[in-house]
């Protein structure tokens, strides 16, 4: 409805508040509402670093994190963190 993606929770996929119906039992006279949770979905993302080393593994240099929490699959450019 938002354009967001969602999951049923894990952990409580079935609300139990007060006036809620359990996800099995007998029918009742009236109305039972049974309410499934869903939580937005947590897509996977990732950091990229740029380390500086000399041909001996020595760091000549302090990393420099290019990016920061970036979507799994996103291009990434480290070509201005690269010394001239």
């Amino acid at each position: 409805k938002d354009g967001k993606t969602y999951v049923l929770s894990a952990t409580k996929p079935v609300r139990d508040s007060q006036g809620d119906a359990p996800e099995t039992g007998k029918v009742t006279e009236g109305e039972q509402t049974v309410v499934y949770q869903y939580v937005l979905k947590e897509e996977p993302k990732g950091n990229v670093v740029v380390n500086y080393k000399d041909t001996a593994g020595n760091v000549i240099k302090d990393p420099v994190k290019d990016e920061t929490d970036k979507p799994v699959d996103e291009p990434y450019d480290t070509t201005d963190n690269k010394p001239e």
